[in-house]
């Protein structure tokens, strides 16, 4: 009888030894806020402009810590009239990373992070510049000499020497504008390289330089393409005979 006792004292001695144990760390209060960067590549030169929620397009964002565990899903870009969320963290350095997305796209079009030491008992604000998440695009222009016909394999066959492209996003704004050389057994397109993901539109003009002034021979015009996949995105576009309307940005 004794020795049961005894076992039960030791048993709850336990219990109550890991119950009065150290308690967690209370979360501090961080705002986290966020603007979004587009990159661009005009006139050789690489860059970006700032966009606010609706500039960039972003319905919600995603934030997270830097072990891809999620802290706040499916957040209002616009919350409450703020770019931004109060959300816990432990004291101490801490990584917050903010995904921007689209209502009924799968793929995500920001993303960014930031880490800052969080203090107890201060204010904590931390601003996250989520960067766009480009995708490859190449477009392979289909270059005949009258609608429907059979199209030049190489840009010596179409006697085209240089494409010159734009693109503009779902915002309006010129992201990419260059020249671009095609040799004589090149198939004819543009390779534009990494461009964010957005709705675009694109414009391309081919150019036979061999006479003066230069004659520009075939060109499309704000023809619009969705840029979403996540992959390397490659599609075909016919460009009609002669110089398309609206002109280029």
């Amino acid at each position: 009888m004794r020795r049961a006792v005894a076992t039960s004292l030791v048993s709850l001695l336990a219990v109550a030894t890991f119950a009065c144990g150290p308690a967690p760390l209370p979360l501090t209060d961080v705002t986290v806020s966020w603007e979004f960067d587009r990159i661009t590549f005009i006139d050789g030169v690489e860059g970006f402009i700032t966009y606010d929620c609706r500039q960039a397009g972003v319905d919600f964002v995603t934030i997270s810590d830097g072990f891809n565990n999620l802290i706040a899903n499916a957040v209002p870009c616009l919350n409450g009239g703020f770019q931004g969320a109060v959300v816990g963290a432990l004291p101490g350095p801490n990584t917050f990373v903010v995904t921007g997305w689209r209502n009924n796209i799968n793929q995500p079009l920001f993303t960014g992070e930031r880490t800052i030491n969080v203090l107890e008992g201060f204010p904590n604000v931390v601003l996250v510049v989520a960067q766009g998440i480009p995708d490859l695009l190449t477009v392979d222009a289909i270059l005949a000499d009258f609608p429907g016909g059979p199209a030049y394999t190489t840009c010596g066959l179409a006697g085209i020497q240089r494409f010159d492209g734009w693109i503009v996003d779902g915002n309006g704004r010129l992201i990419w504008r260059n020249p671009v050389l095609c040799g004589p057994s090149q198939a004819p397109g543009i390779s534009f390289g990494w461009v964010d993901r957005d709705n675009l539109f694109l414009w391309m003009d081919a150019w036979d330089l061999r006479v003066n002034p230069p004659d520009l021979h075939w060109s499309i015009c704000a023809s619009r393409q969705p840029h979403f996949f996540g992959v390397e995105n490659r599609f075909s576009l016919r460009l009609p005979l002669g110089v398309c309307a609206p002109a280029p940005p």
